[in-house]
């Protein structure tokens, strides 16, 4: 009885797993998204990372010290060159000059007595009523007195100046940032505050960059390349934080006299316009020089490509419409496509999407799609 019970046991399961793989055989390969390999010019990019000065950023400087008597601007605004910005107590040098006037007055009285004794004693020593020595005397008290009104008069000088000093205004035209002392503060000495604020001018801004040696010798030669063969050469743009591309070109202004020895980079610098006033100084973007590179190469999406401990690949339909792993070498990125350098052919048609899901042997369903690239370009 057992015996019966455990063969029917066993014919039951049989009819069930066959049933299973039936169902399994039935169910129509899914539907996948393949793209076409394709060749096309590939330009030479490097990128670096970078940080945004404005055309001039000017720090607003308390040249004198006091405390601060009135603000008379809105942060983050606009300013004119020569507004008034900052007015800091002139009691003080209102006073110095007063002092230096004064002395000043005394100083031109006293050249005015010792030019009056000496006009007084020339003739009569010309006549010998007087002796030599006195002559002599009143000649030096008069150069004396002459010379004591020069430094009196570049006391009142100096005295004016930092009485102007009192009054900060704009250096430039620019957007102007948040003050760093407020009214009643006394500034001008450290650790009050020296520097106030900063203006700048962004019409256009500057992007500052390191480039590491290795790098810089092969930039330089991919331009003299470019020169010899009559090419537009080096294209500069920027990638900003969000992973956009600032559609703004730039143009090359500064690269410095030498390699620093402590990084093994050099720095350099781009001039962008910023007509919108989108970019802000402070701001981090990547800097992108790219060549146009005439050679065609063979391109595949990025996302299309799978690694296997190391190993770069990617799945290849043949003709039966099933995928086959292979294992390709990779060359540069250009965005969101990679080159190919070996392992596929122009027009092989590879899986885009789900290729974690995917496995070597396995039909799949092609559906032909187009891919688009941030670049513009259409695989």
């Amino acid at each position: 009885m057992k015996l019966a019970n455990l063969t029917a046991c066993v014919l039951g399961i049989a009819v069930l797993t066959s049933c299973g793989s039936k169902e399994n055989a039935s169910i129509p390969p899914k539907p996948t998204p393949v793209v076409e390999v394709a060749k096309m010019s590939v330009p030479i990019i490097a990128e670096f990372p970078g940080q945004v000065y404005g055309i001039q950023d000017i720090p607003i400087r308390a040249r004198v010290e006091g405390f601060l008597e009135e603000m008379t601007f809105n942060e983050g605004s606009t300013v004119e060159k020569g507004k008034l910005l900052y007015t800091i107590d002139p009691l003080p040098y209102q006073a110095r000059l007063n002092s230096a006037q004064s002395k000043l007055a005394q100083a031109k009285t006293n050249e005015v007595k010792t030019k009056s004794d000496l006009d007084r004693i020339r003739p009569l020593a010309e006549r010998n009523a007087v002796s030599r020595s006195d002559l002599d005397a009143a000649v030096a008290q008069y150069e004396a007195a002459v010379a004591s009104v020069e430094a009196a008069k570049a006391e009142v000088d100096l005295a004016k100046i930092e009485l102007g000093y009192a009054r900060i205004s704009s250096p430039i035209t620019g957007v102007i940032g948040k003050t760093e002392a407020r009214e009643g503060e006394y500034v001008g000495r450290s650790p009050n505050p020296v520097i106030l604020n900063t203006v700048s001018r962004i019409d256009s801004f500057r992007v500052e960059f390191f480039i590491p040696e290795a790098q810089f010798i092969g930039i330089m030669r991919n331009q003299r390349e470019q020169q010899r063969e009559g090419k537009e050469g080096a294209k500069f743009s920027i990638v900003l934080a969000d992973g956009s591309l600032f559609n703004v070109e730039g143009s090359f202004d500064f690269l410095d006299r030498a390699v620093d020895r402590s990084t093994g980079s050099i720095r350099a610098q781009v001039l962008f316009p910023n007509e919108d006033q989108l970019i802000r100084p402070g701001q981090f973007v990547k800097l992108r020089i790219s060549f146009d590179n005439k050679k065609e190469e063979l391109v595949v999406p990025s996302r299309s490509i799978g690694d296997l401990q190391g190993e770069k690949f990617v799945f290849v339909l043949n003709d039966e419409n099933v995928a086959e792993r292979r294992f390709v070498e990779v060359g540069r990125d250009w965005t969101d496509l990679r080159v190919i350098k070996s392992g596929l052919e122009q027009g092989d048609k590879i899986i885009l999407e789900g290729i974690q899901a995917a496995g070597s042997g396995a039909a799949i369903q092609p559906v032909d799609t187009t891919f688009t690239s941030v670049n513009g370009v259409e695989l």
